[in-house]
């Protein structure tokens, strides 16, 4: 009789649900729970973190709240990897090298049109992103298992971001601790770049400029820009802490 009880729950599946609520957790890093994503952005890189070591491929299913049918992908979970470096700043250091944690980050980025319709189906109305992991020896039920929910706002960005791309580094390279401002001899690298949400690329629009640059501020229509500069000695008599930029 008792052959036949454990026999029934497996055919029945009562196994399975027992084991699911036994699944280890999966913590998502990225996106946070209740994140909200301008609707012109392109598609993120989700990362997570498995407890379950036995979990070697992915199951990421995403359902909405406005009942459209649910989306799901297999993904292999491609690790973290570090990002493109630019080699004027120098090799890679011991800053840039991933932690142990994020060595073992599994990854997925959606692809353009599924992440268009995560975009358009959560407006106001959360998408649950649920992610379970698979073990080879159970493909068909999860040993792992995580959630969080994201919304897109009705509300574009509308406008390209501004920022500074800083070098990355050490100096003196025998010191540890904290990052001490850059040395005189890197501060050419710093760059200004132009950014829009709906695009895969930023452009440089000001570089090589021989001195520290930051305070800053556009004209109303958005084509000129003043900027300090501090020249320090190099400044000459007549001249003006400031430059301009145009935007082509």
């Amino acid at each position: 009789m008792l052959v036949g009880r454990v026999e029934l729950l497996r055919v029945s599946g009562g196994d399975r649900s027992s084991s699911r609520n036994q699944s280890a957790k999966i913590s998502i890093d990225y996106p946070q729970e209740g994140s909200i994503f301008p609707p012109e952005i392109t598609p993120p890189t989700f990362l997570w973190c498995d407890s379950e070591p036995r979990a070697k491929r992915w199951v990421v299913q995403v359902t909405f709240a406005d009942r459209t049918d649910a989306l799901r992908v297999e993904v292999p979970g491609e690790p973290m990897r570090v990002g493109e470096l630019d080699p004027e700043a120098g090799p890679m250091n011991e800053l840039l090298e991933l932690t142990p944690r994020q060595k073992g980050t599994p990854t997925w980025k959606p692809d353009a049109d599924t992440w268009t319709k995560i975009k358009q189906h959560s407006v106001g109305l959360p998408a649950a992103i649920t992610i379970a992991g698979l073990a080879v020896e159970t493909w068909q039920r999860p040993v792992s298992e995580g959630s969080v929910t994201i919304s897109t706002s009705a509300d574009p960005v509308g406008a390209p971001i501004f920022y500074r791309d800083v070098p990355l580094m050490l100096w003196p390279k025998t010191e540890k601790g904290a990052i001490q401002p850059l040395p005189p001899f890197a501060i050419p690298l710093i760059k200004w770049k132009l950014r829009n949400m709906g695009e895969t690329e930023s452009r440089t629009v000001m570089e090589r400029l021989p001195t520290c640059a930051n305070c800053h501020s556009f004209s109303a229509p958005g084509k000129t820009l003043g900027i300090d500069l501090w020249m320090g000695q190099r400044m000459t008599r007549g001249s003006t802490p400031s430059c301009r930029l145009r935007r082509k």
